[in-house]
């Protein structure tokens, strides 16, 4: 047998292992319950364009609860996993919401605070169920007349959401404005863009940039950190990048991370200055990774 067979065979046993890994512990922390809630909203919306708002408290209320008792570490277990593509939607409204709260927690907010970010992120691109499936799924990057019809979709959000507290509205309007003044839908400066938007904002970027799609592959949490980095001023508030990326690390030291040449390694240690590339172990020996040997996901093993 070739060694790429074999390497084959392997890396579809991982795959195998991971998924079922992923599927327990997503029953385990009620992350499939919100996801498969998260799915009725969106599917609600589509058919009669609305949004039940009951049965979305009481979703984000359980994940909010969920999130009290579940260490960091493994929410990011669960948000960095891939996941199958046709779910991207439900999962990233999901994995937004998690991640705000975990912000929350970082800013040691009050519990209905945290409440309310996990809440944002639920809801943040319930509009895009309105974006042409066309559009919205595309395999490929979208023309300029594209993208302005996607870009509808935070107004749409915003008009689905008007039973909702204003900043839950606003966090879902306001979630691709960049502290530059460069975003939409308004160009809004700074001190016009609330930090629920601000921290939604850093959620949403994260999630789509860890997530695979049609036409992006997934990217590690140790590239996407550098991106957010490079982010910081000009599109994401700076303060929130800050502690985004003194507290990202702490929850993947330690963890397994797939390499760019199949080897499953260790993250050992980050050199801040360079990011994007951690301190691996494999076999024993910690070496830096780099431009050539690089992490390519986070690995689970059951």
């Amino acid at each position: 047998m070739s060694e790429q067979y074999l390497n084959e065979q392997k890396t579809g046993d991982n795959n195998f292992v991971e998924t079922i890994f992923r599927k327990t512990l997503e029953e385990a922390t009620g992350y499939s319950a919100a996801t498969d809630a998260t799915f009725k909203m969106l599917d609600e919306i589509t058919r009669r364009q609305s949004v039940q708002q009951d049965a979305l408290y009481s979703v984000s209320a359980e994940l909010s609860n969920r999130l009290e008792v579940t260490s960091p570490s493994t929410i990011l277990s669960l948000i960095n996993a891939l996941a199958p593509v046709d779910e991207y939607l439900q999962r990233h409204c999901v994995n937004v919401g998690m991640l705000n709260g975990l912000f929350g927690r970082w800013l040691k907010l009050p519990k209905t605070d945290v409440d309310k970010l996990v809440l944002m992120g639920l809801l943040h691109d319930c509009g895009k169920a309105l974006v042409p499936c066309q559009i919205l799924n595309a395999s490929r990057k979208l023309t300029k007349t594209e993208f302005e019809v996607m870009k509808m979709h935070t107004l749409y959000g915003y008009e689905l959401l008007a039973g909702f507290p204003e900043p839950v509205r606003q966090a879902s309007r306001g979630h691709h404005e960049k502290v530059g003044g460069i975003g939409y839908p308004d160009r809004l400066q700074p001190d016009s863009i609330s930090m629920e938007a601000r921290i939604t904002a850093l959620s949403d970027i994260y999630d789509a940039m860890v997530s695979q799609r049609a036409y992006n592959k997934a990217r590690s949490p140790f590239s996407i950190m550098a991106v957010i980095m490079g982010l910081s001023g000009s599109e994401l508030d700076s303060r929130l990048v800050k502690i985004f990326i003194h507290n990202m690390p702490n929850e993947l030291m330690n963890k397994q991370v797939l390499m760019c040449d199949g080897m499953v390694g260790i993250v050992r240690s980050f050199d801040v200055a360079d990011i994007e590339y951690p301190f691996i172990e494999v076999n024993g020996r910690i070496t830096k990774s780099n431009q050539d040997w690089y992490c390519t996901s986070m690995y689970t093993e059951a």
